[in-house]
């Protein structure tokens, strides 16, 4: 480490790598019930990062003097030494801590760091009770001499160590093949766990030694982070990647891998590296990583990966993003893709099959391509129809989707003006939606048949514009001249719409019960009403599970207001985050009108979704962005984000899914969404009696489905406000509330008014 630099003309690379075999025999560590905790020697940790160092340093040209290894492997007998090397290279403590902040310091901005951990993590007493409140626990890296008076390395320790080199412009990667808790010899098996049994009670130790100081700008964030009894500050990376080995209910294993011990993740890891190119994002690895893994270790190890999925792997640059499913398995000619039910696919869905480290999806009638022929919960079977001789398809391949059947948003023509303008208009978007009806989400349907839930109408300036099934403009959608940029619009809407009414049909009872969903403050048995709060105040939205089961959730926010769809939950790049039984996760929002409301504007409701599996899913794909006043970006000749959508869309058609899950056997593959609704109403500044908009009555009427929260003043359920316009409130929040206008009392009287005084006035002249 002595004669770290860097070349200032373009970025370094270092490499700082810590793996540990030998742990130092010792009984200072204790559980709740005061037995011992015992760290095992493992067997792999030092040979994963030698293997790691030498791919970096051949394949990656990094340069020997900006690679450092902590290691302790157990001394040969006659030796003075517990461990084979020098005390300056001993994974303790002080030098692991010591490393980073040099590499930190002697690092320039925009230099590639990558860290790679192999050894026992441990879950431990908290030693920031002001983060994570006196029960709290700390996810921890166990050092070589954590038995015999080691401090252990804290996950807020770290997540502070490496922030600072994030702060700094450094590229960071980070792996850890270890365990976050808990951990076993495997029966019947040569493979042994990265981790402890039980979880250390044991502060004394710690408490000599004060733990790095949480700096003031972080403190916040970090209080954030832990809002959750059992969250892990390095599942939640702020500017950097992260590979982890395993959940945290699972266990990170090594094994006797063609006569040598291996970490799991990193034998794979280098495997797929080495096989897969140069070119390859995080997310590749990452689905590579999962799917063999998870298939291999029988769904009892499942990499996690969070960050920024399409950033190349130890680089600065970042590809494009696609979404495709997953071939999780292959039979034959027959795929098990990593898509079901819960994702919307159909039976017929159409994919084209690309290799796991493609980047480019041009020209798919080259690719082999794939039918879906079942559907179960969260995958399906796809069958080879035009399969290419020269392609083997392996799990971890990318299934493009080509054709999704969806359901239909109808729609009908409603020509409100009879101008020849208006007309040609109306038979321009006809000819739209006719030549388009096989594979667009829009239906146009005749006034003899069913009620469509939109009308479609052209205003006075030729304006396509958006109505309600009275023929009411939907203020919020934006109008266009253009059919075409209508039509793509109102794919965007449809997309919206089948998202927000994704749900399991048959979920049973009794599981529905075992969960819970709900915005803190308000009473479990209200979840699923609307709920108001003020302008800027805040709430937190709980999710507990009672199951019985780990369970994964990601939570997305449905804004009628700007028909978009936003993942929330977990913070970006982690697909999921997973709840343990009897344990909850929460997250803190503020509520914020938007920059252009007014007093006329429809209710801003924003519906907070959370889609529940036992298995790892993703459901990335149900993001839309905003719908602007300008519509949907319109790009010709594109389908690709069409593509990517189209395959999450559902057919919620109640007796038909019903049947086909009574088929379906796999139980414990359940999957179930649950909602809540906040409607954002103006502050106190924000409201006048000279707007018409509210008056006193209305801050003293309750209703049932309507309360109205101070959050920032602490106020209990209770406080009220009026819901505007009742008769319109639709707690789906598919159709946006029309706010009470009170122009039209004032401006319809005087126009009448106005145009008798002409009549008489010319009838005068007249005269």
């Amino acid at each position: 480490m002595e004669n770290l630099e860097s070349n200032a003309a373009q970025p370094q690379k270092w490499l700082v790598l810590i793996g540990i075999d030998f742990y130092m025999p010792g009984g200072d560590r204790h559980d709740a019930a005061g037995n011992s905790l015992s760290f095992g020697s493992l067997n792999g940790c030092v040979q994963d990062v030698r293997s790691v160092e030498e791919y970096f340093k051949t394949q990656l040209k990094v340069d020997p003097s900006h690679i450092v290894a902590l290691t302790s492997t157990k001394s040969k007998p006659g030796s003075k030494l517990p461990v084979q090397e020098e005390p300056r290279y001993w994974p303790t403590y002080e030098n692991i801590v010591n490393l980073l902040k040099k590499v930190t310091k002697e690092a320039k901005t925009g230099d590639l760091v990558y860290i790679h951990y192999s050894g026992h993590g441990a879950r431990v007493k908290t030693s920031y009770p002001n983060l994570k409140g006196v029960g709290g626990y700390d996810e921890a890296i166990a050092p070589h001499n954590i038995g015999c008076g080691g401090q252990y390395l804290r996950d807020v320790e770290l997540a502070i160590l490496l922030d600072a080199m994030v702060k700094k412009g450094l590229i960071l990667t980070v792996v850890l093949d270890c365990c976050h808790s808990g951990g076993a010899t495997r029966d019947g098996n040569t493979a042994v766990a990265r981790g402890i049994d039980g979880v250390d009670e044991t502060v004394s130790h710690d408490q000599r030694r004060q733990p790095i100081p949480v700096p003031p700008g972080l403190t916040e964030s970090l209080k954030k982070s832990y809002r959750s009894i059992d969250r892990e500050l390095w599942w939640d990376p702020q500017g950097y990647e992260l590979i982890a080995a395993c959940r945290l209910h699972e266990k990170a294993n090594e094994d006797l891998i063609e006569g040598q011990w291996h970490g799991v993740l990193t034998y794979h890891l280098l495997l797929f590296l080495k096989s897969g190119g140069l070119n390859l994002t995080h997310g590749m690895l990452h689905r590579r990583l999962q799917v063999q893994i998870t298939q291999d270790w029988n769904g009892q190890q499942t990499p996690v990966f969070s960050g920024k999925s399409n950033r190349y792997f130890f680089g600065s640059e970042e590809a494009g993003s696609f979404h495709t499913h997953t071939v999780k398995k292959v039979e034959g000619n027959t795929l098990i893709l990593d898509a079901g039910k819960a994702h919307g696919v159909m039976v017929n869905s159409e994919y084209a099959i690309y290799p796991w480290n493609e980047l480019h999806f041009s020209d798919s009638s080259k690719r082999p391509k794939a039918r879906v022929t079942k559907v179960f919960e969260l995958d399906s079977t796809a069958k080879l129809e035009f399969p290419a001789p020269d392609v083997k398809i392996e799990p971890g391949f990318q299934a493009l989707p080509l054709k999704s059947l969806v359901l239909k948003l109808a729609v009908k023509l409603f020509p409100g003006t009879s101008t020849p303008t208006g007309k040609g208009l109306f038979n321009k978007l006809e000819e739209e939606l006719r030549r388009n009806a096989q594979d667009s989400p829009v239906q146009l349907i005749s006034d003899s048949e069913s009620t469509a839930k939109y009308h479609i109408g052209v205003d006075f300036s030729n304006n396509f514009t958006l109505l309600d099934t009275s023929n009411e403009p939907i203020s919020n959608f934006p109008q266009s001249t253009n059919p075409k940029q209508f039509l793509h619009n109102l794919r965007h809407l449809a997309r919206y719409e089948m998202f927000r009414e994704l749900k399991n049909l048959s979920e049973p009872d009794s599981l529905k019960e075992k969960y819970f969903f709900e915005i803190e403050g308000f009473d479990p048995a209200t979840c699923g009403a609307t709920h108001s709060v003020r302008d800027k105040s805040s709430i937190a939205i709980k999710f507990t599970n009672k199951t019985g089961v780990p369970l994964n959730i990601t939570i997305f926010n449905f804004q009628s207001s700007l028909w978009c769809i936003e993942k929330v939950f977990p913070p970006p790049g982690l697909e999921y985050e997973t709840v343990l039984n009897n344990d909850y996760k929460e997250c803190e929002f503020e509520m914020l009108l938007s920059e252009n409301w007014s007093p006329l504007s429809p209710d801003q409701i924003d519906c907070f979704k959370v889609f529940i599996t036992q298995d790892p899913t993703s459901f990335s794909a149900l993001e839309l962005p905003e719908l602007g006043p300008n519509g949907a970006r319109l790009e010709p000749g594109s389908t690709r984000g069409e593509n990517d959508l189209d395959a999450l869309l559902a057919e919620l058609d109640v007796g038909d899914r019903k049947a086909r899950l009574a088929r379906s056997s796999q139980a414990r593959r359940l999957w179930a969404t649950s909602e809540v609704e906040v409607r954002t109403v103006p502050d106190e500044s924000h409201i006048t009696l000279s707007e018409g908009h509210f008056t006193d009555e209305d801050h003293r009427e309750i209703s049932s489905e309507n309360h109205v929260t101070d959050y920032d003043n602490k106020a209990t359920p209770g406080e009220d406000f009026n819901s505007r316009n009742e008769e319109s409130h639709n707690s789906r929040g598919n159709n946006p509330q029309k706010s009470f206008n009170p122009w039209p009392h004032v401006v319809f009287p005087l126009f009448f008014l106005f145009l008798s005084f002409c009549l008489l006035f010319c009838g005068f002249n007249s005269g």
